[in-house]
């Protein structure tokens, strides 16, 4: 099943949050860029994914709560040390 937990609590997330943050662990050390967050998470979906992606960003680090800033902003995109 794709379900998040923080401290054994279910984290409630949209499909794109969810992928999103899946995609930022499985290149965890990595900073991605706008672009290829968009190709793995918005699927061509979104007219400007960009603007889309820093919101996903900003709201799955909310839902997420103390754990939500270990994801970085970084030069040049996101990504999880």
């Amino acid at each position: 099943t794709q379900t998040v937990r923080v401290d054994g609590v279910v984290v409630d997330l949209q499909p794109t949050q969810f992928r999103l943050l899946a995609t930022l662990v499985a290149h965890a050390g990595r900073a991605l860029t706008v672009d290829e967050l968009i190709e793995s998470t918005l699927r061509g979906t979104h007219r400007d994914g960009s603007v889309n992606i820093r919101f996903q960003i900003h709201t799955l680090r909310r839902r997420l709560g103390d754990v939500g800033a270990l994801i970085e902003t970084l030069d040049h995109g996101y990504g999880i040390a």
